[in-house]
């Protein structure tokens, strides 16, 4: 979760142009900055940048020529859910990729054919720790260069995350030669940026591919191209600040499935499970309630809200994000008595689902309420506070409605239950989907094609 509202994304954006035009990996401050700076105290970095080395192999064995390397860096299921399903196609088209993956995604390799893995951090490591020690020399100047333009104490201890990824892209760009293509869910942090600084650097085309909605944060692109869902999300990436002509429209690879699954039954036990009663609509909250100190004036009309919910007796299960583990960040928001009566959905539920056995979603924002769309399920957008700039079009194009603290409990009703409005909420989230995605349920297969053609092979 991004620590700066895009409001000061913007504004910082501008004052640092000149030091990141200079020094690409000093965009990764937009995602990465956050509480926390330098020490001054270089002893905790070298005895790191010593054990590193001490762990690393001689050789570290690269992809072959002409191979797709995946950066998997992330296990949640926005990321690995739309990387796994590319993999695979890329194995049973002859092309196993070649993987870098990070301590999370480690568990998980052996679901998905691939040929030849190393650790991400095992490309800064594999240098002489003469270099690694000139490079954090050089990212403690670079630091103290971002520090006078941002707020204090809010680089997020840039000195670390600039000094790995400078020993990253140096080592990267020799270690990358010769390959066909390199492809990541993302390059909005250093090291991810670094791969991609030094896949261009070595001639070797790239893509990030999108996983979720985009903002000011993902943005300058460091990669080549950047593969869309489709048209309405290419457009709003340009918006935030993509250069025309760098997208690729492909759709989502891991919503693939989503139609079918939609005309299948519901399983009465699964909605019991999450509090639903026969006759009654339920509610499903979709939790991004980590990032409320980021969006204050969308979360405090959100927590209304939801209170005016329990409050009414509407049946209401909370969908926690998977960088959350109970309602801790609920709490200073609500009184104790609200929070005690919200029920969570059972790890055991996938998203999935939680969706398609929910009559109705709340939210914020989050790309969750597209597979609720594709699950014919009528989202809810919280507006936020009057004069609050929307964190998102969907509403006024027909993905969703907006809603707010005042009217969320009639909206819940109305669209919670058969009827007409809740057929025409319906039919407009389907004529958006119609228009806003490419290749539906096929999106695999062209993501995987423009994949090798960007690596000069037969698609």
């Amino acid at each position: 979760m991004p620590k700066f509202i895009d409001e000061a994304v913007v504004a910082f954006s501008a004052e640092l142009r000149g030091l990141e035009a200079q020094e690409p990996l000093l965009c990764a401050w937009r995602y990465q900055g956050g509480p926390g700076t330098g020490t001054g105290n270089l002893f905790p970095t070298l005895l790191r940048i010593l054990a590193d080395r001490r762990r690393a192999r001689k050789a570290l064995e690269g992809p072959a020529p002409g191979q797709i390397v995946v950066a998997a860096y992330s296990p949640l299921s926005a990321t690995w859910g739309t990387l796994a399903p590319i993999l695979r196609e890329l194995a049973s088209r002859g092309e196993p990729a070649y993987l870098l993956y990070s301590d999370q995604t480690r568990p998980i390799l052996s679901s998905v054919p691939h040929r030849g893995a190393a650790h991400i951090m095992a490309l800064a490591a594999s240098l002489p720790i003469a270099v690694r020690v000139r490079h954090l020399f050089a990212a403690r100047r670079l630091a103290r260069s971002l520090r006078r333009v941002l707020p204090p104490n809010s680089d997020g201890g840039a000195e670390r995350w600039l000094e790995w990824a400078l020993s990253t892209r140096a080592a990267a760009g020799p270690w990358l030669k010769g390959a066909g293509a390199l492809a990541a869910d993302s390059d909005i942090e250093a090291p991810r940026m670094a791969l991609f600084g030094a896949a261009r650097a070595a001639g070797v085309p790239s893509a990030v591919l999108q996983h979720g909605f985009f903002s000011p944060h993902q943005f300058p692109l460091h990669a080549h191209r950047l593969l869309t869902w489709g048209g309405y999300f290419s457009r709003q990436a340009i918006v935030c600040g993509l250069s025309p002509g760098s997208e690729v429209e492909v759709g989502c690879p891991r919503w693939d499935g989503l139609d079918a699954l939609r005309r299948e039954p519901r399983i009465p036990a699964v909605r019991e499970a999450m509090g639903g009663r026969p006759g009654r609509p339920l509610v499903l909250i979709i939790s991004n309630a980590h990032g409320a100190e980021v969006y204050p004036r969308h979360y405090t009309p959100f927590f209304e809200g939801l209170r005016n919910l329990v409050e009414t007796g509407l049946e209401v299960a909370v969908r926690l994000h998977p960088v959350e583990r109970d309602l801790r960040y609920y709490r200073p928001h609500l009184p104790d008595s609200i929070t005690d009566a919200l029920r969570t959905v059972p790890q055991s539920l996938s998203l999935h689902d939680a969706l398609r056995h929910s009559d109705v979603v709340y939210h914020v924002f989050s790309a969750a309420a597209l597979e609720a769309m594709l699950l014919g399920v009528p989202v809810l957008f919280e507006r936020g506070e009057e004069g609050a700039e929307p964190l998102t079009d969907l509403p006024g194009n027909g993905g969703g409605r907006w809603t707010g603290p005042s009217g969320v409990v009639r909206d819940c009703a109305e669209l919670g239950t058969a009827g007409e409005a809740r057929g025409a909420c319906l039919e407009a989230q389907e004529r958006f989907l119609e228009g806003a995605f490419s290749h539906r349920g096929r999106a695999t297969e062209a993501a995987c094609a423009s994949l090798l053609r960007l690596a000069g092979r037969p698609a």
